[in-house]
């Protein structure tokens, strides 16, 4: 009788994506503390495919035009968005319209744009780095620690949200993708069973409390969740090496209007509906069908208008690669 494959148990890059967004969706309809661990693992899929984009995408290139296309890629669904959850829910518009800065400033109407913040700010900083620093490895992580430090004195001094805090988890995924790290099926499962036998010792343990959001402020979950990641990053470092099917292009891709419209839904859904299984089961189906009808409306349209304006100005990927997207949803 034959063995199952292992390799099966890899999840696609596209369908990984999609399931750290489920995660953030789970922790803010329920007390567990997900929802930081799956935006800390965003930010290490961005550290490895932002890399690979400037190195193989925009090295030739200016810095002008890599940042037009972060941009772009970003803020039309974004925007969209925003716009919709305004009319709905109210509150300040102008600082959402920025998006930079708002992690600090607050005022968020979708609940979720703080992270979107702390992405610009690494596009921003990532060329700069590799200008100065010609690769990013294991020492240049390490040193990223104590940079992290500083951006963390920086929080709880003077309030200010930076992507210094999170430095760790983007420079784990550059690594990732200057090592050009493939960990074989073997060290993969390794690497899942370690990180469910991590989380399995702390809910046994007294630090349990870590992982009810009603018992932790979200710096908490953000210094826990650079730790909780460590234990999995051969198995992220394996999912990143398979080739997605079109589907799963697709699947990754829905993921960011979904990780936008998620919060606002939930919101609007606990406001209507009293009973618990309505609101919560029914914010995830409209969150569904409300991420699909931006993602095909506008998220589509505005990707092939980007492309149109920026792939001219920059070198392409090679054919094999898998079509390099920003990580975050």
């Amino acid at each position: 009788m034959s063995s199952f494959p292992l390799e099966k148990l890899i999840i696609q890059p596209g369908a990984f994506r999609l399931f750290l967004a489920f995660l953030v969706f789970v922790s803010h309809v329920t007390r567990i503390n997900t929802g930081r661990l799956g935006v800390i693992l965003f930010f290490v899929l961005s550290g490895y495919w932002i890399a690979r984009i400037w190195r193989e995408q925009y090295k030739n290139s200016t810095v002008t035009w890599f940042y037009i296309g972060r941009y772009l890629r970003l803020m039309p669904v974004y925007l969209a968005i925003v716009l919709t959850a305004w009319l709905f829910l109210g509150g300040s518009l102008w600082p959402n319209l920025i998006l930079i800065g708002i992690a600090t400033t607050r005022g968020d109407v979708i609940g979720v744009s703080w992270s979107l913040d702390i992405e610009l700010q690494f596009y921003a900083l990532l060329p700069l780095v590799l200008m100065v620093i010609p690769r990013i490895n294991t020492p240049i992580v390490a040193a990223s620690l104590l940079v992290s430090c500083v951006g963390w004195y920086l929080f709880f001094t003077y309030e200010v949200a930076t992507v210094l805090q999170y430095l760790p988890a983007f420079a784990l995924g550059a690594l990732i993708y200057e090592e050009k790290y493939r960990p074989d099926t073997r060290t993969a499962m390794i690497s899942g069973a370690a990180f469910l036998a991590f989380t399995l010792i702390v809910l046994a343990s007294p630090m349990r409390w870590i992982f009810d959001t009603t018992q932790t402020e979200d710096w908490q979950g953000d210094m826990f969740a650079l730790i909780w990641i460590l234990p999995i990053i051969p198995y992220v470092a394996a999912s990143l090496t398979i080739k997605s099917s079109t589907i799963d292009r697709h699947l990754g891709n829905f993921t960011y209007p979904f990780y936008l419209v998620h919060y606002p839904i939930i919101f609007l859904m606990a406001s209507q509906f009293s009973n618990k299984i309505v609101s919560k089961g029914g914010a995830l189906a409209i969150s569904i069908v409300v991420a699909a009808a931006f993602y095909f409306l506008v998220d589509r349209p505005a990707e092939k208008l980007r492309y149109s304006l920026i792939e001219k100005r920059r070198e392409p990927m090679r054919k094999d690669s898998t079509p390099a997207r920003s990580a975050l949803p």
